[in-house]
């Protein structure tokens, strides 16, 4: 019974999302934009990364620390390169000891991850795992049996990591040693999109986007909750209107907090005084990026869209890429980037919202946010290609 909830579940994200090409969209992606790049984007390098996450929801991002990249597939595969492209080492979940007891159906099922921090990389699973590798040498340094599936990455905080699982435990671990210090149950909602924000942790305070349409905020030393935050109210005719969920890391900068709900609204909290700054009717369950005083988020629909953090006043909105599976955005100097499900990687102008420049990386579709170093924008495809281009 709970193998076919899950499945269920699995079924109503495709569905929302038309991330499996294999159904039916529930809406038509817009055409491929058609413009002239202004650029030529350059490719540094292109390395593989086993077979990838394939056609499955996945939350499994490349990462950057240290002058290393992390990147991981699915299936177990785990690697480090250096920012010349060059592998540095090569883990695999199957080839630990005791193996077995990290794989089902044939697979790891690595999904929540990857976090770089004091010294280590650490990557979940559906399988409900969490694993630490040692960053510089690839050796596993310990694994913890988890409460649910891990399918977000962890947070890192002073001396602690924060995980959320899919079936709403939040626990608290030692990033040393992988011993829990606390560990609590969420309610949620019965139905609900296969998702999970990564939470955020500052000043001894847990913050975490829930699937009733809240942030909530909980005590960093025994998990107590101190301040809930509601961005939206589960109503409407059918369970996917009521679908309020906040999948979307809260983005915290000073005592300001930004957090948006799908089917709800986009909301900044002063947390000095628990006070909504302002609030606004957008949908998304994509990350947002923060720079200099712009807010940029990708909606429901696919749109990107520029703010200004400060009033929540929009600056452009860029619609041509609706519902083509868009991924989140991210900013390289004067360039917001985002990638789609066919593929396309794309430069937007973050002072007018036009396009600058594409170019189609992998047939297979980017799923993951771009991730932008001094020198790079690096790429994950489903198919398991790892790409750098040098920043335009």
């Amino acid at each position: 019974m709970r193998r076919a909830y899950q499945l269920l579940l699995a079924s109503v994200m495709l569905l929302i999302l038309a991330a499996c090409s294999s159904d039916k969209p529930v809406h038509t992606p817009a055409a491929t934009p058609e413009f002239t790049n202004q650029f030529s984007p350059v490719k540094a390098w292109s390395v593989s990364v086993g077979d990838g996450v394939g056609s499955y929801y996945s939350q499994l991002c490349p990462t950057v620390a240290n002058g290393l990249v992390f990147a991981a597939a699915r299936q177990g595969q785990l690697s480090a390169f250096n920012l010349k492209g060059q592998r540095v080492w090569q883990a695999d979940v199957s080839d630990l000891p005791n193996a077995k007891q990290y794989i089902a159906e044939g697979s790891a099922r690595l999904s929540g991850g990857l976090l770089a921090a004091y010294g280590m990389v650490y990557v979940g699973s559906e399988n409900a795992d969490l694993f630490a590798f040692d960053a510089k040498t690839g050796k596993l340094k310990w694994h913890q049996d988890m409460p649910g599936e891990v399918i977000a990455a962890p947070a890192t905080g002073d001396d602690l990591l924060a995980v959320i699982t899919n079936n709403g435990h939040l626990v608290t671990l030692d990033p040393q040693t992988g011993k829990i210090q606390w560990s609590i149950t969420i309610d949620q909602p019965s139905l609900t999109l296969r998702g999970k924000a990564v939470p955020v942790i500052s000043n001894g305070v847990v913050i975490l986007g829930r699937s009733n349409g809240s942030v909530s905020f909980y005590s960093e030393n025994n998990g107590q909750q101190l301040f809930n935050a509601q961005l939206a109210q589960s109503e409407g005719m059918t369970q996917l209107d009521r679908l309020v969920d906040v999948d979307s890391q809260p983005v915290l900068v000073g005592n300001d907090l930004y957090a948006i709900s799908y089917n709800g609204s986009l909301m900044a909290v002063n947390l000095q005084n628990g006070q909504t700054s302002w609030k606004r009717s957008y949908s998304a369950y994509r990350d947002m990026a923060l720079s200099g005083g712009e807010l940029f988020l990708t909606d429901d629909s696919g749109h990107l869209i520029d703010l200004d953090h400060f009033t929540g006043s929009e600056n452009w909105q860029q619609s041509t890429l609706s519902y083509r599976g868009v991924t989140a955005p991210a900013v390289a100097g004067n360039y917001v980037l985002v990638g789609d499900q066919e593929g396309y990687l794309y430069w937007i102008s973050r002072d007018s919202g036009h396009f600058v420049a594409k170019i189609k990386v992998d047939s297979s579709g980017l799923y993951v946010a771009p991730v932008v170093t001094d020198n790079l924008i690096i790429v994950q495809t489903r198919s398991g290609r790892l790409i750098a281009f040098k920043r335009a």
